[in-house]
């Protein structure tokens, strides 16, 4: 007896790569503008969950929180498209590299007070 386990399994990893199928597939119209808005509010729910449940209103937990999620999205399970520069190149990872760089400014700044 002979049974395909291919993608049987239920997980975040299968979830995220069936969810990107259908995102390249176009279905139900969705492009990536669909995928940048979906992404911005799971980030807006997920900061403001994480700074409410936890009390936690200072800079550098928002700027983790959001690297964290930023990260997460853009090379773990591979949601945010790259990013078009001009002269028809494209950025991969773009967003992590601005979030992680934004996340060392709070960092030092909060570090030097």
């Amino acid at each position: 007896m002979v049974t395909n386990s291919l993608y049987t399994d239920y997980s975040l990893k299968t979830f995220f790569t069936d969810f990107n199928n259908y995102m390249d597939d176009g279905i139900f119209g969705m492009d990536n503008f669909a995928r940048y808005l979906i992404v911005f509010l799971i980030l807006f729910f997920v900061v403001g969950i994480m700074g409410f449940k936890y009390g936690m209103k200072n800079p550098i937990f928002i700027g983790s929180i959001t690297f964290i999620t930023i990260f997460f999205f853009d090379v773990v399970v591979n949601l945010i498209p790259s990013i078009s520069v001009a002269g028809g190149r494209t950025i991969d990872n773009l967003l992590t590299y601005i979030s992680g760089l934004a996340l060392v400014i709070i960092i030092w700044r909060e570090g030097s007070r």
